[in-house]
């Protein structure tokens, strides 16, 4: 027996790149890879075809190259003590050694070539490079989240970290779109179908069930070797794994203690035990399956929810056990273990918000996770179920905020608190029409001593109501249009006037410093008050005026700070221990999708349409990078050339006409060529300032990039340029204005962004629709935040799982010695 190492058995030169492109497109690995990166891979081929017995790599053996089996069959064998062999043949258009890029571990098994073998080596690393060039396509060249994904499958739980390993380099991954069907009834079985997410609707002789995520099916009929008991179809796009029924036979022989006829456990009934769905019918709890999804940790100490941070998740415990930790106001955190049957989170379908307590599994676990997502869709599919849910008045409220949101309201930001300015406000603007109520009343007055007759009552009433209705009804309008406002991610102060003018101040939360209350005798026996949110800026702070009970803003303020700094300064326990696992080979990291669906969830309002996909007409661009390119507002283009226009159209006319009057014929020769080389100059000068206007307008820009914001005002020529650059982490304060009718008519303004900086403030003059330039600054401002947050805790757990490991691998060999 030979055994052939990659060293010995590559050519000396790679093949042609040209006849290797042509030959690597054959293989379903790399369908969709244009030539051109074909050709770029690191490829070897053997001398001469392999001969059957020759081994080409060893159990253990550590592999710089993937195989790629281009004629013949080559056997891969993994021995285990006291354990039945692993055994499975590659074939022609297969992949042969282990696709974890990232993971320098050996060879699952010895494989040997049965028949006479052809196949191309790839190297790992350039595999790696067209990984980076195609994320789409990541799970073909690295098998990382595979294996992730069937750790984290309640089915699969028994099976032993290296079996899941092995599947997971046999297991096709396919994707189906809506409609397509995966099986027909009474078909032969020859695959397993293990569901990463999407939606199938298994149709039965009688029943009809949905799954989703995390779900596997095909197994009992493969046991019982007969044919497929339902058909399956796809109702919405579905990732899912194919298992051959073979393999998954040689799999499951390792395990004959386990029923594997029956599922890990039943979702409807777990389903049924929450408490919102205890009035929906069976048809409806077996539709609601297929939004949730099945999930499986492995090892014990899992965290699911933190107290403090966002959870949009309702869980139900299907197996295990878990600790449930509640911070109570003296700081102290009473524990209580949850068994099978339990949930939490139920709120989280209906409005995102913090988690009021901390989860940890105790040991492994199964569940059952709905997306607060997912469920939306589930509502917007099936809208006649709403009716039948077991709703709170205060549940019945919130799902009816959920379907709707304000035009400049994010998709995962829910309003904490809304209010108007206080009534005395509304009351003292109406004093304003007393000086024509008391002008009325005098005219009543003189009328009747004039006449000594009193005036007819609808006569009054008629001219009381040409002034007093509509100057009323202004001020109401006035009012009411005006807020504060208090989100999850910021506080808004907005002031409109239909028509007129609109303004909205914001400042997100995590950049508040100060908040103060102020109030007046009057106000607080009047119970309002003035609440004083300070930030770095530089120039003044964000007064909400006015406010009833300002103590309960300030409240939830000073809450959403706390909940933001507590989940900015958390060290992430979780991850920490997830990647000190991986490093130290101490099992599998479950990867788990974030939501059973593929699918969008519906839009909650019809937004006022974006003039993103119509910057071209509004003087903007999209430039590299994901920046966005602001010029001023077409109207500010007219308000600086309409002067250059008019003297270029006169210096026209009068050259037109000294060019066909008679009255230049009769000019002496010197006058007619003083006249028209006068004409003609004070027309090139027209055209040259009509130039000049047009090049300062689009020379000058404004840029908000992913880093951040940039004012450039560039003078045509080689003359002045005055560039302003801010980094989003300086931005405190961000206000946009339309300042006047036309603006408010034709959609621009000015964007205020207030900064900690030396610079304070800059603005943004005669931008276009000036509410979407503020919310794409506050967006990126948001992702900027998020961003340096993870990279602050990338860098830490690095450093600290460094240390970790070093002092295991310095344990480890003090206890060998």
């Amino acid at each position: 027996m030979h055994t052939v190492f990659p060293h010995e058995i590559m050519a000396e030169h790679p093949p042609d790149p040209l006849a290797l492109a042509e030959e690597l497109e054959r293989f379903p690995i790399f369908s969709g890879v244009s030539p051109a990166e074909l050709q770029r891979l690191e490829v070897r081929k053997p001398r001469t075809p392999l001969r059957p017995g020759m081994t080409i790599f060893r159990q253990g053996d550590i592999t710089p190259w993937v195989y790629l089996i281009r004629r013949g069959v080559v056997e891969l064998v993994r021995t285990e003590p006291d354990k039945p062999p692993l055994r499975r043949q590659v074939r022609e258009g297969q992949v042969l050694g282990r696709l974890e890029l990232d993971a320098k571990e050996g060879q699952l098994g010895t494989a040997k070539a049965i028949t006479q073998v052809e196949l191309f080596a790839v190297s790992l690393e350039s595999l790696a490079r067209l990984r980076a060039s195609h994320p789409e396509m990541e799970s073909r060249f690295d098998r990382s989240d595979v294996i992730g994904q069937l750790r984290a499958n309640p089915y699969l739980a028994p099976l032993e970290d290296i079996e899941i390993k092995w599947i997971a380099d046999i297991v096709e991954v396919q994707r189906a779109e809506a409609n397509i069907i995966l099986r027909e009834r009474k078909e032969p079985i020859f695959e397993l179908v293990i569901v990463r997410q999407g939606r199938v609707r298994l149709e039965g002789e009688q029943e009809v069930h949905w799954v989703s995520a995390g779900a596997v099916f095909g197994y009992r009929d493969i046991l019982a070797n007969a044919p497929s008991r339902f058909r399956a179809v796809v109702e919405s796009p579905t990732r899912y794994f194919l298992l051959p029924r073979e393999d998954f036979l040689t799999i499951i022989a390792r395990h004959p203690r386990h029923d594997w006829t029956s599922a890990p456990f039943a979702v409807e009934p777990l389903l049924r035990n929450v408490g919102i769905f205890q009035n929906l019918t069976l048809e409806d709890i077996r539709r609601l399956a297929g939004y949730g999804m099945r999930i499986h940790l492995h090892r014990p100490h899992h965290t699911l929810v933190v107290a403090g941070r966002e959870n949009p998740y309702c869980y139900i415990l299907a197996r295990g056990a878990a600790m449930r930790q509640s911070i109570t106001e003296t700081g102290q955190t009473p524990s209580a273990t949850i068994g099978p049957g339990a949930y939490f989170g139920e709120n989280a379908l209906l409005f995102r918000q913090a988690a009021e307590e901390t989860v940890e599994t105790l040991d492994a676990t199964d569940w059952v996770r709905i997306h607060h997502a997912d469920f939306l869709i589930f509502l917007n599919d099936h809208p006649e179920i709403e009716a039948r849910l077991n709703l709170t008045p205060f549940q019945r409220q919130e799902l009816e905020k959920i379907k709707k949101i304000e035009s400049w309201q994010q998709e995962d930001e829910r309003i904490l608190f809304k209010s108007r300015r206080h009534w005395i406000v509304l009351a003292r603007r109406l004093t304003y029409l007393l000086p024509f109520i008391l002008f009325q009343l005098g005219l009543s007055a003189i009328y009747v001593l004039a006449t000594r007759q009193r005036p007819l009552l609808w006569l009054e009433l008629v001219i009381g109501a040409l002034y007093l209705i509509p100057v009323g009804g202004w001020i109401l309008i006035d009012y009411l249009n005006d807020y504060h406002i208090i989100t999850t991610k910021r506080i808004i102060h907005h002031e409109k006037v239909p028509l007129i003018r609109d303004s909205r101040l914001t400042a997100p939360i995590d950049q508040i410093q100060n908040l103060d209350i102020r109030r007046t005798l009057i106000s607080q026996l009047l119970r309002y008050g003035e609440l004083v949110i300070s930030t770095a800026a530089t120039e003044g702070a964000i007064i909400f005026d006015y406010l009833p009970h300002p103590s309960i803003a300030h409240r939830i303020i000073s809450q959403e700070m706390q909940r933001i700094r507590t989940y900015g300064l958390s060290r992430d326990l979780e991850s920490r221990q997830r990647e000190l696992q991986k490093r130290l080979h101490i099992g599998l990291e479950e990867k788990i999708d974030e939501r059973a669906l593929m699918e969008t969830p519906p839009a909650r309002l019809k937004r006022r349409p974006s003039p993103l996909p119509f910057l071209h007409l509004l003087g903007l661009q999209e430039g590299e990078n994901r920046r966005l390119i602001w010029r001023r507002h077409w109207i500010g283009l007219i308000r600086i050339t309409v002067p250059a226009l008019v003297a270029l159209l006169l210096s026209g006319g009068a050259l037109a006409l000294l060019a066909t009057n008679a009255v230049l014929a009769e000019m002496p020769r010197n006058a007619q060529f003083l006249s028209m080389g006068l004409a003609i100059l004070f027309s090139m000068a027209s055209m040259f300032w009509f130039w000049w206007n047009w090049e300062d307008w689009k020379n000058d820009c404004y840029i908000v990039s992913d880093q951040i914001v940039e004012r450039i005002y560039k003078k045509p020529l080689w003359f002045d340029e005055i560039r302003t650059t801010i980094p989003l982490e300086r931005i405190q304060n961000v206000e946009f204005t339309r300042p006047n009718p036309l603006a408010y008519l034709l959609d621009y303004g000015n964007v205020d962004i207030q900064t900690a900086a030396q610079e304070g403030k800059i603005t943004f003059e005669y931008v276009p629709a000036p509410a979407e330039v503020q919310f794409q600054i506050l967006n990126r401002m948001q992702n900027y935040q998020r961003n340096l947050e993870r990279q602050r805790q990338e860098s830490q757990k690095k450093e600290v799982l460094e240390w970790l490991e070093a002092y295991y691998k310095l344990t480890a060999s003090k206890e060998k010695a």
